[in-house]
Protein backbone atom coordinates (compact mmCIF):
# COMPACT_ATOMS: atom_id res chain seq x y z
CA UNK A 1 0.00 0.00 0.00
CA UNK A 2 1.48 3.29 -0.91
CA UNK A 3 -0.32 5.04 1.82
CA UNK A 4 -1.19 5.03 5.61
CA UNK A 5 -4.23 3.63 6.84
CA UNK A 6 -6.26 4.66 9.14
CA UNK A 7 -8.32 2.02 11.27
CA UNK A 8 -11.35 3.82 12.00
CA UNK A 9 -12.13 5.44 8.81
CA UNK A 10 -10.46 2.55 6.78
CA UNK A 11 -9.26 5.21 3.90
CA UNK A 12 -5.46 5.76 2.47
CA UNK A 13 -3.72 9.03 3.39
CA UNK A 14 -1.18 10.55 1.54
CA UNK A 15 2.35 10.20 1.97
CA UNK A 16 4.72 13.04 3.64
CA UNK A 17 7.94 12.31 1.51
CA UNK A 18 6.81 13.65 -1.65
CA UNK A 19 5.12 16.84 -3.20
CA UNK A 20 2.58 16.68 -5.94
CA UNK A 21 2.65 19.60 -8.39
CA UNK A 22 -0.29 20.80 -9.82
CA UNK A 23 0.06 20.70 -13.60
CA UNK A 24 -3.59 21.73 -14.80
CA UNK A 25 -3.69 23.85 -17.34
CA UNK A 26 -5.33 27.43 -15.94
CA UNK A 27 -8.85 27.60 -17.25
CA UNK A 28 -10.25 31.64 -16.10
CA UNK A 29 -12.86 33.86 -17.60
CA UNK A 30 -9.79 35.90 -19.31
CA UNK A 31 -8.65 32.79 -20.49
CA UNK A 32 -11.95 31.82 -22.15
CA UNK A 33 -12.16 35.59 -23.35
CA UNK A 34 -9.10 35.02 -24.99
CA UNK A 35 -9.70 31.89 -26.71
CA UNK A 36 -12.80 32.94 -27.78
CA UNK A 37 -12.04 36.03 -29.79
CA UNK A 38 -8.49 33.50 -31.52
CA UNK A 39 -9.41 32.44 -34.78
CA UNK A 40 -8.33 28.79 -36.34
CA UNK A 41 -5.21 30.11 -37.82
CA UNK A 42 -4.13 32.12 -34.82
CA UNK A 43 -5.26 29.31 -32.54
CA UNK A 44 -3.08 27.12 -34.81
CA UNK A 45 -0.05 29.42 -34.51
CA UNK A 46 -0.18 29.31 -30.73
CA UNK A 47 -0.17 26.24 -29.55
CA UNK A 48 2.92 25.60 -32.32
CA UNK A 49 4.68 27.97 -30.58
CA UNK A 50 4.30 26.94 -27.39
CA UNK A 51 5.15 23.27 -28.63
CA UNK A 52 8.60 24.61 -30.41
CA UNK A 53 9.06 26.49 -26.87
CA UNK A 54 8.59 23.13 -25.09
CA UNK A 55 11.15 21.41 -27.72
CA UNK A 56 13.54 23.96 -27.73
CA UNK A 57 13.69 23.85 -23.91
CA UNK A 58 14.27 20.14 -23.95
CA UNK A 59 17.34 20.86 -27.02
CA UNK A 60 18.73 22.79 -24.48
CA UNK A 61 18.42 20.87 -21.24
CA UNK A 62 19.93 17.98 -22.97
CA UNK A 63 22.86 20.47 -24.19
CA UNK A 64 23.68 21.04 -20.87
CA UNK A 65 23.83 17.76 -19.88
CA UNK A 66 25.84 16.58 -22.36
CA UNK A 67 28.41 18.94 -21.69
CA UNK A 68 28.53 18.69 -18.07
CA UNK A 69 29.12 15.01 -18.77
CA UNK A 70 31.84 15.66 -21.45
CA UNK A 71 33.52 18.70 -20.69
Amino acid sequence: ILGETQEEEDEILPRKDYESLDYDRCINDPYLEVLETMDNKKGRRYEAVKWMMVFAIGVCTGLVGLFVDFF
